[in-house]
């Protein structure tokens, strides 16, 4: 296989174009057979209209018995059919456009991501009395595989801090003696908090939070998070055997901030629609959360090196299928220095020249190894034209943008990116094309220049296929603590991308129009609609999810939400959302349900709210009541 690549790539040309040719003779087939069809049909028509010149050309109801005419109509629906493809993709054009415009992440590739573990369990002594961070961004080199480096940059901050969680278990029945607990509360989780520095306690790390990430097999960490965050109803701390009631729960979902979004931010893509789409293309990414390490440390005595946190668990017995799950808790589940890693990295494309002899031009990162390179965008686009010892350097602009800069005398010149799909399937990494227009969208007379094209892009379905789990680590990198061993905690997941058909590009157009009729119980296909548009992968479990929805109404409310002035009464709205809980058995409900409080704060009108009710469809009772929500703006 890798010699098939190294031949199609840097041999000779010939087998990927005629790949490129029979995907577009395929793509003509169907418009072919269409035309066709249509001419038949006139042709019985026309026979029986006009019997005596039909006779004359050998046409008897559907069929020719001269060759020659049949010839000539298979030749005219040959034609017919390129026209009529021409003018869907004219159409496509215009729908591509107006995504690239409002929605551009939907015509960009979703690359393969992963967990990446930086493990200083064997050398504390490195971070002993300090602090590192791994910023956000820090871009991760895998092995070398089939002669290419794949690049992963990370999605979070990694602090490496003297600071473990030694022990953790389920409490199938808690202690409930020297503190006050709410009757309901039936089981408990307990993690062991530990300083690993051999000069500061607890009280002494100048860190205000941690961040952990919840390990193990898919139905356990499902479980766990929704224990987390659907069922613990109150918090405690023990050091010594003596016990302190926390205010609330000090537990945050991590994952939901701008900040640590997987992909970087495009201009024009509202940040619920991405959540969106990352939680069905990596719904890894949402198995964090942070405990707040200053409301613990409020309450710790003097020297304190090692405490436990108590999370009272409500709803959750002992004998329940959560609880038999949960009994295996370890502290193997919840680890420290983790972060998601995706396959995205900056990178300078092959410079090239405008030759005047073809309208486009090909975007390709390296063209030895084209094939393991997939264009995600176009950063930047400049043309350096050569003069009398001098290159003069211009700034390209996207022609399909909301600003395209300053005029410079009707003569500006913009850039037009599009995919070709048959060249995707024919010679891949050759598939994106470069043209160039003025501000009437005229190619105009090129001059002899040189192009150079800052990408963004990822190495396709190639980390895929990378071996994970090294005993020395399966990522390199240049920031702090580059000497600990970075291993992926699972198979990076494959490439996805949104359909490019026409049909799809205008449903995800449809989003443009949202209204509150599609938060009513008629609206609730419409709503799982607009979810399964973000379901690239198409899981099985995704589907349940997506189907799990079972009702959907809203109800006008209001809220306090307190200013600097006392506060003031906000008007807004309750969505109140029916699930079967059965659906979500293996993929946890509290993630989704997030996920669609993003969405919803869409619906949201100025100087108003929008907040999210979770409801049993086996029980009635309320499962979840998010906070009010304006858009990204969480109110109170």
């Amino acid at each position: 296989m890798q010699q098939l690549f190294y031949h199609r790539s840097s041999i000779d040309g010939d087998c990927g174009f005629a790949m490129t040719r029979r995907a577009r003779m395929r793509t003509l087939l169907k418009y072919y057979e269409e035309e066709l069809g249509l001419l038949r049909a006139h042709q019985q028509e026309f026979a029986v209209r006009y019997p005596s010149i039909a006779g004359a050309l050998g046409v008897a109801g559907g069929d020719c018995q001269d060759p020659q005419i049949e010839r000539l109509i298979e030749a005219y629906a040959l034609c017919n059919a390129r026209t009529a493809k021409k003018l869907e993709d004219g159409r496509k054009i215009f729908t591509e456009s107006m995504l690239e415009v409002n929605f551009p992440h939907y015509l960009r590739p979703f690359p393969s991501c992963s967990i990446a573990h930086v493990d200083a369990s064997g050398t504390l002594g490195m971070v002993r009395d300090g602090i590192d961070t791994i910023a956000r961004g820090t871009v991760m080199h895998a092995s070398l595989h089939q002669g290419v480096v794949c690049k992963f940059r990370t999605a979070y901050d990694v602090v490496l801090a003297p600071l473990s969680l030694p022990a953790a278990r389920f409490i199938p029945f808690p202690d409930r003696s020297g503190i006050e607990l709410p009757p309901d509360i039936n089981t408990a989780i307990a993690i062991d908090i530990a300083s690993t520095s051999a000069v500061g306690a607890l009280e002494r790390l100048t860190l205000s939070s941690v961040r952990v990430y919840i390990a193990g097999a898919a139905s356990m960490s499902a479980t766990l998070r929704d224990a987390l965050f659907l069922h613990a109803a109150s918090a405690w701390i023990e050091v010594g055997g003596v016990r302190h009631r926390l205010a609330q729960v000090p537990l945050r979902a991590a994952g939901f901030l701008p900040q640590e979004a997987l992909l970087p931010r495009q201009p024009g893509s509202h940040r619920a629609y991405c959540l969106l789409t990352e939680y069905f293309a990596f719904p890894e990414k949402f198995q964090f959360f942070d405990i707040d390490l200053a409301a613990i440390k409020a309450c710790l005595p003097a020297a304190c090196q090692r405490c436990t946190l108590y999370l009272g668990l409500r709803e959750v017995t002992a004998d329940g299928g959560s609880g038999r799950l949960l009994r295996s808790l370890s502290s193997e589940n919840f680890l420290l220095g983790c972060t998601p890693v995706v396959n995205l990295f900056a990178q300078a494309a092959s410079p090239f020249q405008l030759t005047h002899t073809q309208s486009d031009y090909p975007v390709v990162a390296e063209h030895k190894y084209a094939y393991a390179y997939d264009v995600h965008s176009i950063d930047a686009v400049r043309l350096v034209r050569q003069g009398a010892g001098v290159n003069a350097v211009t700034d390209c602009q996207p022609f399909y943008a909301m600003r395209h800069g300053p005029r410079n005398g009707g003569r500006n010149r913009y850039w037009v990116a599009r995919r070709d799909e048959a060249r995707a399937h024919g010679t891949p990494g050759h598939e994106v094309r470069l043209s160039f227009v003025d501000s009437d969208a005229d190619h105009g007379p090129e001059v002899v220049t040189t192009v150079s094209v800052d990408i963004t892009c990822s190495n396709r379905d190639l980390p895929a296929a990378l071996p994970y789990g090294a005993v020395d680590g399966d990522l390199r990198h240049e920031s702090v603590a580059n000497t600990l061993p970075v291993r992926l905690l699972r198979r990076p997941s494959p490439t996805c991308r949104f359909a490019l058909d026409l049909m799809t590009q205008i449903r995800l157009l449809s989003l443009l129009s949202l209204n509150h009729q599609s938060l009513l119980q008629e609206g609730l296909p419409m709503f799982q609609e607009l979810l399964e548009l973000h379901n690239l992968p198409a899981s099985q479990m995704s589907r349940r999810q997506i189907q799990g929805l079972m009702a959907l109404a809203h109800r006008a409310s209001s809220t306090w939400m307190p200013d600097a002035s006392g506060g003031t009464l906000v008007f807004g709205i309750d969505v109140l959302l029916t699930v079967d809980e059965d659906a979500y058995v293996g993929s946890g409900l509290h993630a989704f349900a997030q996920v669609i409080d993003h969405v919803l704060g869409l619906y949201v009108h100025v100087n108003s709210y929008c907040r999210l009710l979770l409801l049993s469809h086996q029980s009635g009772k309320e499962l979840l009541r998010c906070q009010p929500r304006n858009g990204q703006q969480v109110l109170v």
